[in-house]
């Protein structure tokens, strides 16, 4: 059985974001349910999930499917200071993702970036219940078949 091309997308997104250079250190990792307990937030926490596909008629023989991958960005916040930190973390990731064209692990062009969108960009009630600056990209990439 062949790998779904929503996980390789997904995939390629925690590679990227790996391979990246940002203020902030965090190892990203990809999971199906991105739920921590509070005390995990004490650490950046970058989190890759599957979102949705549509898929539609590229050619008379091919089609496209529009992959979403939401990336949540995550750490306790004490203060307005070090929610500013993480705001600023955020735009690092969304300049670094913005345009980029994706790669499998062979090196060979995967998919291609079509829009970013960055709703919430940030969670008020994380940060005023739990201290916790929460915020999420959700990237759209294109795959031609």
């Amino acid at each position: 059985m062949s790998e779904s091309i929503v996980i390789e997308v997904a995939d390629a997104v925690v590679r990227a974001l790996n391979a990246g250079q940002f203020s902030e250190q965090f190892t990203a990792e990809r999971t199906y349910n991105p739920e921590r307990k509070l005390s995990q937030y004490k650490t950046l926490r970058v989190t890759v999930v599957p979102k949705g596909r549509v898929t539609a008629a590229a050619d008379r023989s091919g089609y496209q499917q529009d992959i979403a991958i939401d990336i949540g960005i995550q750490k306790r916040a004490e203060t307005d200071a070090e929610a500013d930190t993480m705001m600023g973390l955020v735009d690092e990731v969304f300049a670094a993702l913005n345009g980029r064209v994706l790669t499998d692990t062979e090196g060979f062009r995967l998919a291609v970036w079509v829009e970013t969108g960055n709703e919430p960009i940030f969670v008020p009630d994380h940060l005023r219940e739990d201290r916790v600056f929460t915020s999420v990209l959700t990237l759209t990439y294109r795959v031609v078949r």
